[in-house]
């Protein structure tokens, strides 16, 4: 069988698109360090963080990117957003509880309001709260120096970086382990020595230093992604570190491009264990991937490190100089993954990020060396996987087509969707040869799929 090449990865399009989030970063840097040279300020911050922000973002720990910082970045945007709403003349709850709806402060807003607190006083609650963890995460995880606070800080655990049963702080990541009576989501920080490897939690009036135990790899894109240590089981880790090795060693053995493009865009996974929680990334934290460990068979999770890391791809590229989507909130294109109506951005996404899952089953389906290290039930999946999405993505073709026309599609944006629909195209023998294997639960499951797909798109034209 004939097997395309990877023309997305191939394309002048994409070339060199990694140093995108780098020059983002320099480059929102530079903004704010020009506004707070100018002699910027807020009425409604206090004059405490003012004066400290304008001596931390002259820091010289700032001049170098990478993923830490860039997320301490858009801590700040996400409090410039917070001043931005409380500029509002009116503000009702509703407004609040919209614009706090997909982040971390929903639960405290919808509390607060519960309290009949003022729309206005829960904002600029969050907007304290947004002010302490900016100072606290900077003194914590960018300085060079130690930490002395007047008082206890409060600081607030990013579960994404792999805290919550420990820290891991300061330049070299250094892990702090942390006792039961300390898995709280808030931590009052009274000091910090990243030289001495020494952390200070106020807990009721005692200080309790904690050690640090060992020190994580730094990010770096000619190794496969590390595994962060949230389990102190050491039993449990090690049975989580075979499993993320043996997919990684997987995908190596596919294809070197799918294998270099998870070493660059993926540094680190922090392993999910509760099955309520799927895996999934932030488009604010670069290269770090939280990956579920609970229920995924090692199938899945091939799925999820390549998926997770499509959106990391898919990230770096929309931080390039050119658009390529123009985003706003109208429901009206058609998603075949969620079969119902989504804004441009969740088509676009969808699409870009799915198709690494048509590429990584195409590659196992056509690499017997790899495809011989699966059970016949996981073949099937794999098979059953390859033309699923293969499905899905040509069911993208109109609606991509409708956006584009529009004009909620760029013209790179535009060419990028039509790079997968080539390489697609090009593929139409190795489909067909799948198709012919698949089972027959399999068979009658693709029969399904399209014809949900089609009765949902008919109900989207009739609207």
């Amino acid at each position: 069988m004939k097997i395309s090449k990877n023309l997305l990865l191939n394309s002048p399009l994409t070339k060199g698109m990694e140093k995108h989030l780098k020059e983002s970063y320099e480059q929102f840097l530079s903004e704010l360090r020009e506004d707070v040279s100018d002699g910027e300020t807020s009425e409604y911050l206090s004059q405490d963080f003012q004066e400290e922000f304008t001596r931390l973002i002259q820091s010289s720990d700032l001049n170098s990117y990478d993923p830490k910082k860039y997320y301490w970045l858009n801590l700040i945007d996400s409090l410039v957003e917070t001043v931005g709403v409380l500029e509002e003349e009116e503000i009702g709850p509703e407004l609040v509880i919209s614009f706090f709806e997909n982040t971390e402060y929903l639960g405290f807003i919808l509390k607060e309001l519960e309290e009949h607190t003022d729309p206005r006083e829960a904002l600029t609650d969050v907007l304290e709260i947004q002010e302490l963890q900016i100072i606290s995460f900077f003194m914590l995880h960018i300085a060079s120096g130690k930490w002395e606070p007047n008082g206890p800080v409060a600081y607030r655990q990013v579960p994404e970086f792999g805290e919550g049963k420990g820290l891991f702080l300061g330049k070299e990541n250094s892990h702090f382990p942390l006792t039961e009576n300390l898995f709280d989501e808030i931590l009052p920080i009274a000091g910090f020595n990243p030289a001495h490897g020494e952390l200070m939690i106020d807990e009721e009036d005692e200080i309790l230093a904690i050690t640090a135990q060992h020190k994580l790899t730094q990010a770096n894109t000619n190794h496969p992604p590390e595994l962060i240590r949230v389990e102190q089981d050491e039993e449990v880790f090690n049975r989580q570190k075979e499993r993320i090795a043996k997919a990684i060693d997987q995908i190596s053995l596919l294809s070197t491009p799918l294998k270099e493009t998870l070493f660059r865009y993926s540094s680190f996974i922090v392993p999910i264990s509760t099955e309520e929680v799927v895996s999934y990334s932030m488009p604010v934290l670069p290269h770090y991937s939280c990956i579920n460990l609970y229920n995924r068979d090692d199938v899945d999770l091939m799925d999820d490190l390549i998926h997770e890391n499509g959106h990391h791809f898919l990230n770096a590229l929309l931080e390039g100089e050119e658009e390529l989507i123009f985003e706003d909130d109208d429901k009206i294109f058609f998603s075949p993954w969620r079969r119902s109506l989504r804004p441009i951005r969740g088509l676009y996404h969808g699409f870009l990020t799915f198709y690494w899952a048509y590429r990584l089953f195409k590659e196992v389906y056509t690499t017997p060396a790899a495809l011989e290290t699966f059970t016949q039930a996981e073949k099937d999946k794999i098979s059953f996987r390859f033309i699923e999405e293969a499905t899905l993505l040509k069911a993208c073709s109109e609606p991509l087509e409708e956006a584009y026309k529009l004009k909620k599609i760029s013209k790179l944006g535009y060419q990028l969707t039509q790079l997968v629909f080539d390489e697609i195209n090009a593929d139409k023998e190795v489909e067909a040869h799948c198709l012919e294997g698949l089972n027959e639960v399999n068979a009658k499951k693709l029969s399904q799929l399209i014809d949900d797909l089609k009765e949902k798109a008919e109900l989207k034209l009739s609207k």
